[in-house]
């Protein structure tokens, strides 16, 4: 740049008359190797404010790192609350169907006990009941006692075998 010039802009810009574009050509003139020794003093204070918005533009940047980082960390934790939620009322509601289960099983057995000690009044019906009854329970018993029995049968075979 013109050596008139860049002192024509210097006075302007000292007076605080200088505009936006002229202030650039003298910052776009400081920040190049092409200072003159006469203007060398000025070009710490151009070049201070150049390193001032690289400054400022990293902190911008970083600021919205940090604000995306925010945003970011914050939206798991929000499905989170929400899985938690729903995992919550699911084990309420299958609690709540095992409870019902449980309740209804249990009168259920209570029922068949009671069926069970009905009270006869005609001896005749009561014995044919109490044969019935035992009748039952005798085959149960035969057929434990054939199972046991063929089981004993095999534990002989193998104990002669190893014998």
């Amino acid at each position: 740049m013109d050596y008139k010039k860049i002192n024509q802009l210097l006075e302007k810009y000292w007076e605080g008359e200088s505009t936006v574009q002229e202030e650039q050509q003298l910052k776009a003139y400081f920040n190049s190797d092409q200072v003159v020794k006469e203007h060398q003093e000025y070009a710490p204070l151009f070049q201070y404010f150049k390193s001032e918005k690289e400054q400022q533009l990293r902190t911008e940047v970083l600021e919205a790192s940090f604000q995306q980082l925010e945003k970011d960390s914050q939206k798991p934790v929000a499905k989170t609350r929400q899985l938690y939620t729903y995992f919550s009322r699911a084990a309420a509601v299958l609690l709540l169907l095992a409870a019902s289960f449980q309740v209804y099983q249990y009168q259920s057995v209570v029922e068949q006990k009671r069926a069970v000690y009905v009270e006869i009044d005609d001896t005749e019906e009561a014995y044919l009941k109490a044969k019935e009854a035992l009748l039952l329970v005798s085959k149960k018993l035969n057929k434990g006692k054939r199972k046991a029995n063929n089981n004993i049968k095999k534990v002989e075979k193998v104990t002669d075998i190893i014998k």
